[in-house]
């Protein structure tokens, strides 16, 4: 009776599995892509703008995709927010039309989706946002999370004066703060190179500056080249490097957080960091240097500890064999003592 109710069981696991791997055959993952993922473009009032963009179904099954118009935000962690069309003051959703709504796409497939921008002659000047969104219907479960496959293009359009004045491109750059920093324990426990990660917990730090850029004009302006130089007054390795800055658009009244790490930096070092930010061929965001100091504390900590150990083993060691040598006279017998006396 018990082997039948084990071989049950047996097959009762077997049947799930296979009816979880059929299901995950006939239900193959979404992989959708649209191109361009950014749009810009500068207009002036009135006139008509007209793009393609591009649709792929990478997957190996038909899908169904909703394309519909949303407003975008950007945040200065690089995140982005969307929200209900025409929501925001300077969304150009109001304006804009898409040549369908919905597309079916067989597997391996590539659509094209007409998006018109048609900008009033009232347009006011500057910069206007939109977000065209293409989102699967099929619903993905991840445990608990249940979500849809979404891409997304996002437009900015900068609406000047026809003979091409009204926008103004000006920004800030702001070194907020340059940190010193060392693996965790954590990913020295979890490395598969224990050796190796306790030497980098020890002796190898990264510096990092966290550079904000903020656009203070009204149109965007993208981020092209830029750098920060780590340079040193003294140092226990090398001397200085430079770090090339990643390349952002940013939209008007946002900023963006650049992070740029040197990651061969020195053992104990004391220096600065100087950044420079490019937002078109010639002209640069001006910031000031900002210093950086470099102190191995983990060697530090770990070598007083050490040093500490030794000092107490010593120490007990010395008690040790002072206690041994006091005891070893109390129990010397006495000379007056007499085996053979009775007394």
């Amino acid at each position: 009776m018990r082997r039948l109710i084990l071989m049950l069981a047996l097959a009762a696991a077997l049947l799930a599995a296979f009816t979880a791997d059929a299901a995950a055959a006939a239900k193959p993952p979404v992989s959708i892509g649209v191109a361009p993922s950014k749009i810009q473009a500068n207009l002036i009032p009135g006139q008509l703008y007209k793009t393609d963009l591009d649709i792929f179904n990478k997957g190996a099954a038909a899908i169904t995709l909703d394309v519909y118009l949303q407003d975008y935000t950007v945040s200065a962690a690089s995140a982005v927010a969307f929200k209900p069309a025409g929501t925001l003051a300077q969304s150009a959703a109001p304006w804009s039309k898409l040549s369908t709504k919905v597309l079916h796409m067989p597997a391996h497939s590539h659509r094209q989706v007409l998006l018109r921008v048609e900008v009033p002659p009232t347009a006011a000047i500057g910069t206007h946002t939109l977000a065209v969104v293409f989102r699967s219907r099929q619903v993905k479960s991840d445990g608990n999370l249940r979500y849809q496959s979404a891409v997304a293009s996002l437009m900015a359009a900068g609406v000047q004066n026809p003979d091409g004045t009204g926008l103004v491109l000006r920004g800030q750059a702001v070194t907020r703060s340059v940190s010193v920093q060392w693996i965790s324990l954590r990913d020295v426990w979890s490395s598969s190179d224990h050796l190796g990660a306790i030497g980098d917990w020890l002796f190898h730090p990264m510096v990092v500056a966290h550079v904000q850029v903020r656009n203070t004009g009204n149109t965007f302006f993208n981020i092209i080249k830029g750098d920060t130089t780590f340079s040193t007054k003294f140092a226990a390795g090398s001397s200085g490097t430079s770090v090339a800055a990643p390349t952002y658009t940013i939209l008007p009244s946002s900023v963006r957080t650049l992070d740029m790490p040197w990651k061969g930096a020195p053992l104990l070092a004391r220096g600065d960091a100087q950044t420079r930010i490019y937002y078109n061929d010639s002209t640069h965001l001006p910031v000031t240097s900002t210093p950086f100091l470099i102190i191995p504390w983990h060697l530090i900590i770990v070598v007083l500890v050490l040093i500490s150990m030794v000092i107490s083993w010593r120490v007990v060691r010395r008690r040790r064999h002072g206690g041994g040598r006091t005891s070893g006279r109390a129990a010397a017998p006495s000379p007056w003592a007499s085996s053979g006396s009775g007394i």
